[in-house]
């Protein structure tokens, strides 16, 4: 007969494998999510994604489980209390679940939060005008694609699922003329269906870039076609309007380098630009501004030949010391631009010559005549003249010169919308300048890709009152600005020496 003690201290051994295994996971996961905080940090964008609650979950989950650890493998032929608990706390822990989100993350593109809680206005019967009037909120895991998808992910399982709709009182003989959900009263759905309700709620309540943000529940612990219970509850989330993964998400991933995944999962890293693209004033000034093309060293030696012992003005020192973490044209707009034909409207490209020829340094003026087409020389002389005015050098894939175009907009070639567009235009004083440059772009369906945030965010806004799905203009937003070095002349417009959006738009 087989020795009852000596099976016990097996299963025990059994536990304390688990035990380093489970936590020796946590580790790792801990470790991929602080590098990845990391790079954010370094790539400025630490304030464009939401993570700290993930991250701080993570961490908490990652000392319970070390305390665990520490408690069961003190002893391995200790039967008291708290090693029973130590033990159902591991068998407890979240952990499966933030590694199920972790990888549904590596898996997208334009990653801007984690568990993030989204709302919607909730009916009310209180008519007192001076109630707010009640929000409906529920949890997503990630918001992706810059926030255009919401994805929920669950580790549930099938026999959780049938014990649910058990608990219910229902059952596979049910009749399935209800698989939409449709007629179930909220109480009787099971939590995941419920969750879905809730989820196209709150995004018939929100638009992203337009549209409503779509909607995708990760299942990775359930397959279909083996139980038909389980398959009526992915029918009904489906009958939603959202998509359903099941399984485990493919590792076309698996093998990058972290830091390579990760610069597919920052924002706008799923913004994919049309083949020609329109560049707004602020991205022409921000291409010929000596703050992009060269050190700090160097533009306040310029700087002091031109006018000795004039101070910059605060806002060139404190884009200066953004230049030097973010360096502007390597990071950003070379890699954006390049690859496409580049264009601008006429009244953008006579606005920064302005811009230029009044408060410009010499390189600038000389760049300015190298983007927009004043020399004649081929695009690879125009590219090398480029570099030989830059610390960079400039890519062979950079289209020059920059294309003007004439804008000549046409409210019937736009969608209905674009008349309250046009409105808030006219009632907001914009420019010219900015008309032209957001309406080709928008007439000629390509990307505008411009810096100017609180025209874009406007025109948002309007659509967003309308509540139509006509869309509007594709803008990329490039988060950062270059002003213009040079001295600022008497008699300029106001602003001239500013930042760049006041130098260039209004």
């Amino acid at each position: 007969m087989a020795d009852p003690s000596n099976d016990h201290r097996i299963q025990l051994y059994s536990s304390a494998e688990e035990v380093d295994d489970v936590v020796s996971k946590a580790e790792i996961l801990l470790s991929q999510i602080e590098q990845y905080r990391n790079f954010l940090v370094q790539h400025r964008k630490d304030r464009a994604v939401d993570l700290s609650t993930f991250h701080n979950s993570v961490i908490k989950e990652h000392k319970l489980l070390q305390r665990v650890k520490s408690t069961l493998l003190s002893d391995l032929t200790n039967e008291s209390l708290e090693n029973k608990e130590a033990y159902q706390s591991l068998r407890s822990s979240n952990l499966g679940y933030y590694l199920a989100v972790w990888d549904a993350a590596k898996s997208c593109t334009g990653l801007v939060s984690f568990q993030k809680r989204v709302y919607w206005d909730a009916p009310t019967r209180d008519k007192k005008k001076d109630k707010k009037p009640q929000k409906g909120g529920v949890n997503i895991d990630l918001s992706a694609q810059d926030g255009a998808e919401w994805i929920k992910v669950s580790t549930v399982t099938e026999g959780r699922l049938v014990r649910e709709l058990a608990e219910k009182g229902f059952n596979a003989n049910d009749s399935s003329d209800e698989d939409d959900a449709g007629g179930i009263e909220e109480d009787d759905m099971v939590e995941l269906v419920k969750t879905a309700h809730d989820l196209r709620k709150a995004s018939r309540s929100t638009r992203v870039r337009y549209k409503h943000p779509k909607i995708r529940f990760i299942l990775p612990k359930i397959k279909p076609g083996r139980l038909t219970e389980v398959d009526r509850i992915l029918d009904q989330i489906c009958a939603t309007g959202a998509i359903v993964n099941c399984g485990l998400l493919p590792e076309d991933r698996a093998t990058l380098p972290l830091n390579e995944l990760f610069v597919q999962l920052l924002p706008s890293a799923s913004h994919t630009l049309t083949e020609t693209v329109n560049v707004d004033c602020t991205i022409l000034l921000a291409l010929v501004s000596d703050l992009s093309h060269y050190d700090t060293k160097q533009i306040l030696c310029e700087a002091e030949a031109r006018t000795p012992g004039r101070m910059l003005k605060p806002v060139i020192i404190q884009q200066m010391e953004r230049e030097v973490e973010e360096q502007l044209l390597q990071a950003v707009l070379y890699p954006l631009l390049k690859g496409h034909d580049l264009v601008c409207t006429k009244e953008a490209a006579v606005r920064m010559r302005e811009v230029v020829s009044t408060i410009g340094t010499a390189a600038e003026k000389e760049r300015t005549a190298i983007l927009m087409g004043d020399l004649d020389f081929t695009a690879q002389e125009l590219r090398e003249k480029l570099s030989a005015l830059s610390t960079y050098t400039t890519p062979a894939q950079l289209s020059l010169p920059i294309k003007t175009v004439q804008a000549e907009i046409a409210l019937s070639r736009l969608p209905p919308v674009a008349e309250k567009v046009v409105d808030h235009f006219s009632k907001t004083d914009t420019s010219s300048v900015t008309r032209s440059v957001f309406l080709y772009g928008w007439q000629a369906n390509i990307t505008t890709i411009s810096s100017n945030r609180v025209v874009a965010k406007a025109i948002e806004g309007v659509i967003h009152e309308q509540d139509t799905d006509d869309g509007g203009p594709d803008v990329y937003l490039v988060s950062t600005a270059r002003s213009l070095v040079g001295k600022e002349k008497r008699g300029t417009a106001k602003g001239a020496e500013g930042t760049l959006a006041d130098s260039s738009i209004e």
